[in-house]
């Protein structure tokens, strides 16, 4: 199971204990996940919750040194990781072959995190650690997700 410091580990770990990069990878996590909530309704969320969220998104990730150095490259893989949440949460309603591309489609945030490791470390670095990352990050099974649904 993720936890704070299981993730934080990870991060540090893959990402060459690089503060800015693991603060990034750790505010935009926890952005979306008040965005999830806020979307399926399915955990209660404070008006407190929504004002840390907004100021994740509007002040602490703007001012990230590591993204503002990598702007370019994290720009493009941010659009496409909500693109591929917001098709998520359309076809979680859908049909049983929907749900199970939802369910792979939800969690692309973590491309971002992959995203950071090339810009840190390279491509072939990215590419050789990218299922240990995947694995970590998707520790929910696709019967748990469907149970759900």
């Amino acid at each position: 199971m993720v936890t704070p410091e299981t993730e934080r580990n990870l991060l540090n770990e893959v990402l060459f204990e690089h503060p800015d990069a693991v603060e990034f990878c750790i505010a935009l996590g926890r952005l979306s996940q008040v965005v999830d909530d806020l979307i399926d309704c399915d955990e209660p969320i404070t008006k407190m919750d929504v004002v840390h969220a907004f100021h994740t998104a509007l002040v602490t990730i703007p001012m990230n040194p590591f993204y503002r150095e990598n702007i370019d490259a994290l720009a493009p893989l941010l659009t496409l990781t909500f693109a591929d949440y917001i098709a998520s949460v359309e076809m979680e309603g859908l049909s049983k072959h929907d749900q199970t591309l939802a369910f792979v489609l939800r969690d692309s945030l973590v491309s971002v995190v992959i995203g950071c490791m090339e810009i840190l470390g390279g491509g072939r670095y990215a590419m050789e650690n990218t299922l240990r990352v995947r694995q970590f990050f998707h520790d929910e099974t696709l019967e748990d997700y469907l149970e759900d649904k």
